[in-house]
């Protein structure tokens, strides 16, 4: 699996960097986060919610990738963070999480998943009324971006106005983009430029 293979090499000064530039940006549209429940879909080596750790109560961790959940267990055990906590999917797709959520985030996650609709529904039971969602991901490309990588078989990033109405189909609300992020990224001989966008969206109970 790609992402157990590069959990260990994961956190290069770039993507540290960019993870910054991206909890910056979470923080900014949220406002106030104090006494806040938060979870983050596809936390990799936790770059994104270490740099939010004290922006909320507590920070739930899922990954499908069993070495980026050492990675981050580590970093856990290594500072004695006290309110980070990691699972695998499982805590979701078997309901041992038994509360909601008042802020769900993902960063470059959602090109990843096949059906959208699918994840979005799930998200949507995880929040609370008012409960904000935030996705981070690719603006539309096309396909260079993970030419390198065998295994994908996800987007090649998202048309914002396409994303937005399977957004609020799935009952949220306001759903609101800006683009966060402007990159390269080097592949062989090639460099791809991209743009990540923040869409901010509210949950409302269907």
């Amino acid at each position: 699996m790609f992402f157990d293979e590069m959990a260990s090499k994961w956190d290069t000064e770039r993507r540290i960097e960019r993870a910054k530039v991206l909890a910056n940006s979470i923080e900014g549209s949220l406002g106030e986060t104090k006494g806040l429940t938060a979870l983050e879909i596809g936390c990799g080596t936790g770059l994104i919610s270490f740099d939010l750790i004290n922006k909320f109560c507590k920070i739930y961790c899922v990954d499908s990738s069993k070495e980026m959940l050492s990675v981050i267990n580590e970093k856990i055990s290594q500072f004695g963070t006290k309110n980070i906590f990691a699972f695998g999917i499982e805590l979701l797709s078997e309901h041992k999480y038994y509360g909601k959520f008042d802020v769900v985030y993902s960063s470059m996650v959602f090109h990843h998943i096949v059906d959208i609709e699918r994840e979005l529904a799930m998200l949507h039971n995880l929040l609370k009324e008012d409960g904000k969602l935030i996705i981070i991901d690719l603006d539309k490309e096309d396909g260079r971006f993970h030419k390198g990588e065998k295994d994908f078989c996800g987007h090649n990033g998202f048309d914002r106005l396409e994303l937005q109405k399977v957004i609020v189909k799935s009952g949220f609300q306001d759903a609101k983009f800006q683009t966060i992020y402007v990159g390269e990224k080097k592949i062989v001989s090639d460099v791809v430029k991209y743009s990540l966008f923040l869409c901010c969206a509210s949950c409302k109970q269907i």
